[in-house]
């Protein structure tokens, strides 16, 4: 009986210090709409809130992350450098891209917007199957599908080709598939890796939400395919259908496109 009362007296101590800490910590790092919203969640449910807090809570990247993205930054300005800008300075679209995103608006590419979702996932393959240097993929989800299949396999021949491959994918969107996908990859040779595992409990402290949404397919510098579509069958959840809209493009926006693919990396 003792170790019963022990415990339940451990365990609302517990959930005071909880409370008492968050009433410090979350006014500091939220909002005040966002705070109120919190603080009753840890009222209530202290435990509860604290999982909750740790996984979403935090309202910016944390501090290793806008660390290793600042050690590139050199690599993207050293390419932004390079591209011949078309005016940006003139326009204030041109100038708030230039502020987002970190490269100029260029002259000189071609862009072909692709809408049918399988003839997507057709082109990409046949642009690897005529790489001759490199192919890097990011992608958010990379399925074990008919869909993952084929591109898997056509990375596997380029990788044959000794093409340089490389494969980044979010380990939260393709959690249903990713040790399978992962496996059919290694199988093939290829070098790819998931990228911002969740876990609860790490070091380096990580928003689970904040994942990386990218879709890219760049070949040989020379081509890109950016835009919405995922390397799975496009009816992979019942009852829907997805539609994807994706750009190809050739030109100088490819070598942007490769800097932030290798910060990434």
């Amino acid at each position: 009986m003792n170790s019963a009362s022990d415990l339940a007296l451990a365990y609302l101590l517990f959930e005071w210090t909880i409370r008492l800490v968050m009433v410090v910590v979350i006014p500091l790092r939220r909002p005040p709409e966002a705070a109120r919203s919190w603080l009753l969640l840890v009222l209530f449910l202290p435990v509860p809130a604290l999982i909750l807090y740790r996984m979403i809570g935090r309202a910016g990247f944390p501090a290793w992350r806008r660390e290793r993205f600042e050690r590139t930054a050199s690599e993207r300005e050293s390419v932004s450098t390079g591209l011949d800008s078309c005016g940006q300075d003139l326009f204030p679209l041109l100038r708030l891209a230039r502020h987002l995103g970190g490269f100029p608006a260029c002259d000189g590419n071609a862009v072909a917007l692709l809408t049918d979702y399988d003839a997507t996932i057709d082109a990409m393959v046949v642009a690897i199957d005529e790489a001759e240097t490199r192919v890097h993929l990011l992608t958010y989800i990379f399925a074990d599908d008919r869909t993952g299949t084929k591109v898997a396999q056509a990375l596997g021949r380029a990788k044959a080709r000794s093409v340089d491959v490389r494969v980044l994918v979010d380990a939260l969107g393709s959690r249903p598939w990713a040790k399978r996908s992962m496996a059919l990859l290694a199988g093939l040779g290829i070098d790819a890796r998931l990228v911002l595992p969740v876990r609860f409990a790490v070091l380096r402290r990580a928003r689970s939400d904040l994942r990386n949404h990218r879709k890219l397919c760049l070949i040989d510098g020379q081509i890109g395919f950016v835009g919405s579509q995922n390397i799975v069958d496009r009816d992979f959840k019942p009852g829907i259908v997805n539609d994807e809209l994706v750009a190809r493009v050739e030109g100088p926006v490819v070598a942007a496109l490769d800097a932030v693919f290798a910060s990434d990396w």
